[in-house]
């Protein structure tokens, strides 16, 4: 389970930073890119869409 958690927070960490560096940098109004919102979407059906949003601070809905 531990070892579980350890994973999932990485993971999240990564995309978190990507994530970042995306709103960062993107003009106003632009659309995520689809290759961040995939991988972001694939986290939440891996481990849960309530801690992946959070960790991602992204709307939990849009990640279902």
């Amino acid at each position: 389970m531990e070892q579980r958690k350890s994973a999932r927070t990485a993971e999240v960490g990564r995309r978190g930073a990507r994530i970042k560096h995306w709103r960062a940098t993107r003009r106003k109004r632009w659309p995520r890119p689809e290759p961040l919102w995939e991988r972001a979407v694939a986290l939440a059906q891996r481990h849960g869409v309530g801690p992946i949003a959070r960790g991602l601070r992204l709307p939990a809905c849009s990640l279902r």
